[in-house]
């Protein structure tokens, strides 16, 4: 079990992860996050406890030695690697993660906290893949490194109304592609079950599902 404690202004998060904790005092938090794998029995469990089940998230992996398609290709608008734009970058989290669990971290959505959480994430980024239309950046990949073999998508959106002109898919490809010149031998990610617009991009590029995690809250009442 791992667990982390975030506090985002008056906000304090108890962040755990891979096993259902034994709680006694947590009066000094203001909610509770579990990410654990997906069992039946867990969900009832954890209901009884006052946990609210979310979100669910599947595992990815995309093995780059078996893209058979040409991701060049894919590639229609211009994409590089940047250290800047971060502002931009925030910007445009912010109006598309609307419901993430990784940034809404209250069981109603507050759209206040989250751009705390989406801020530190993004202050936290070092290079990102960006996309530009007209010379306007409309969308982002931000890849972190898991084991000599392997890196993750860590951080990737685009804006809602530039979604017809490819730029998700020109992101991923572009990822695929450096990370095939890097020497690393698959990509991975982690998505929301909801999301099944990037659940079939990540499909176009030959992806294994697996691994199921469940998300669940829980909202500690202060008398």
């Amino acid at each position: 079990m791992t667990q982390q404690i975030k506090k985002y202004e008056n906000l304090v998060l108890l962040d755990i992860a891979n096993e259902i904790p034994v709680l006694s005092d947590i009066s000094m938090f203001d909610v509770i996050r579990l990410q654990i794998s997906s069992e039946p029995a867990t969900i009832k469990l954890l209901q009884e406890q006052g946990f609210v089940w979310v979100d669910r998230t599947i595992k990815t992996e995309i093995f780059l030695s078996r893209i058979s398609a040409d991701l060049e290709k894919m590639i229609r608008l211009p994409i590089e690697f940047s250290t800047e734009y971060k502002s931009e970058i925030l910007e445009i989290a912010i109006r598309n993660f609307k419901y993430d669990r990784r940034f809404h971290i209250t069981p109603n959505c507050n759209s206040n906290t989250a751009a705390l959480v989406l801020r530190e994430w993004i202050n936290n980024l070092s290079e990102v893949l960006i996309c530009r239309f007209k010379n306007q950046i409309i969308g982002f990949l931000a890849l972190q490194e898991t084991s000599p073999d392997s890196t993750f998508i860590n951080l990737a959106a685009v804006e809602e109304k530039y979604r017809t002109t490819g730029a998700a898919l020109g992101l991923y490809a572009k990822a695929c592609l450096w990370a095939r010149n890097q020497g690393y031998k698959k990509i991975e990610g982690r998505i929301s079950s909801m999301n099944t617009p990037v659940m079939n991009l990540y499909a176009f590029l030959g992806a294994n599902f697996s691994s199921p995690q469940d998300i669940f809250l829980k909202e500690v009442i202060h008398k």
